[in-house]
This record gives structure tokens, C-alpha cells and sequence, in this order.
């Protein structure tokens, strides 16, 4: 059983590893969502698109999600680079916690999220809720970091997607996330994004080639 579990994590650390490195981004508009007031930093209040948003990354279309709530999101076609999730933001404190704990929210939320059909409060939900994580979030305090009406990051709007994004973030045990099933889309110059990890070619036949060398294992065991 460990030896499985070994093998399988490294597959998948290699998988996503392979994926690493600069993209053509390129903005194919928003996705679902609603509109909400932020104020990032104590800064101006602004009124702004929460929700999913559109890239063709390498000539496939994802469904993203904001990373960075300082920027603003870029139009057009740009140079990013995609990386670990954790890297895109890994001038923040407890970058990698943030992750494992974005990783864990999207994950409780499922894969719903990364469908042009999600649900538009479902997304714009979950944005609020990673927003409140990249800026708030402190280990030490868990749940008790969560309020929309202070800290870092203050947002308002709609009582109905504030409560369910209070939902998500109430149902997290910060133990089990993972952030390996996701990746991060990094620019010095505009907003930061994250999408569900795209298996790189080829990585779905090594993971079948290395079936029998497992099977084998677990029957000598």
C-alpha cells in the first residue's frame, strides 16, 4: 500500500512538473460570476467581476480563477509563466499553507468549478473565498482569520454569495489539501491565476506503463 501511494504521488509531481514554463495566455473573456465591492490593503473600494474567467493557455481553453487581487487582469495576448500553484505567490507569508488550503476549498467545492456551466454564485463564491485566503489567511488562527468586513481584504455585495463563500471557507480543516492538483499563471505586471493541473502529454501512458512493475510489487508484498 505505501509503495503504491509512493509511486502514484511521484507520477503526478512529474506530471505537473513537465507543464512548467512560459505560456501564451491569452484572455477569452469572463466566465460565471457576479460583481462585488473589494478594498485590498486599506486602498480605494472598488467595484469589480468575481467569478470565473476564460484563458486559452497554449491554445486550450480553461476556466480560471484569480490569484492576485492587487492587479488588474490583462487583456489580449501576454506572456506568463505556469508554475506550482504556491509559486505564484511565494512573496506572501505562508504561501505554501495558502495553497494546501486553496487546494483543499477547491477541492470541497469539486470540479464544477472548472466547467463553462458553473454554477455563477458557486464561482463567484469561491473567488471571494480564495481572494480572503491570499490576503488573510494565518495558520495559527485557522477559521478565526476569515471575516469579510476586516483585516487585508474587505468585500461586499450580495448576501446570498457572501454567506456561501462563508460556507466554504467554515468547512475547511486545514489538513488535507494538496496543492499539486492545480496550477498557478504568474505575471510581473498583471493578475495571477489558477486553473486545475492539466496532465502533460504523455503522462497518462507512463502512468500505464508503470502499472505492471506496481502490480508485481504488491504481489510479492
Amino acid at each position: 500500500m505505501f509503495k503504491t501511494a509512493t509511486c502514484t504521488a511521484a507520477l503526478f509531481a512529474a506530471s505537473t512538473a513537465a507543464v512548467a514554463g512560459p505560456v501564451s495566455f491569452d484572455y477569452e473573456g469572463l466566465g460565471k460570476g457576479r460583481s462585488a465591492q473589494i478594498q485590498v490593503d486599506g486602498g480605494a473600494t472598488e467595484h469589480v467581476f468575481i467569478g470565473s474567467v476564460m484563458h486559452r493557455v497554449d491554445g486550450e481553453l480553461l476556466s480560471t480563477y484569480c490569484v492576485d487581487p492587487e492587479q488588474w487582469a490583462q487583456t489580449g495576448v501576454r506572456n506568463f509563466e505556469r508554475t506550482e500553484l504556491w509559486k505564484t505567490f511565494q512573496n506572501r507569508d505562508y504561501a505554501r499553507e495558502k495553497a494546501n488550503t486553496i487546494a483543499e476549498l477547491a477541492d470541497n467545492v469539486g470540479d464544477t468549478l472548472w466547467q463553462s456551466d458553473v454554477n455563477r454564485d458557486t464561482a463567484a463564491a469561491f473567488q471571494l473565498a480564495v481572494w480572503e485566503i491570499i490576503k488573510d489567511y494565518n495558520p495559527f488562527d485557522g477559521a478565526a482569520s476569515f471575516d469579510f468586513s476586516s483585516g487585508a481584504f474587505k468585500a461586499s455585495g450580495n448576501a446570498n454569495i457572501f454567506n456561501l463563500a462563508s460556507n466554504m471557507l467554515s468547512g475547511l480543516d486545514f489538513n488535507r489539501g494538496n496543492d499539486l492538483g492545480y496550477v498557478g499563471y504568474a505575471n510581473d505586471t498583471y493578475q495571477d491565476f489558477m486553473s486545475k493541473a492539466v496532465p502533460a502529454p504523455g503522462a497518462f501512458a507512463l502512468g500505464m506503463a508503470g502499472l505492471p512493475l506496481l502490480a508485481s510489487r504488491r504481489r510479492k508484498g
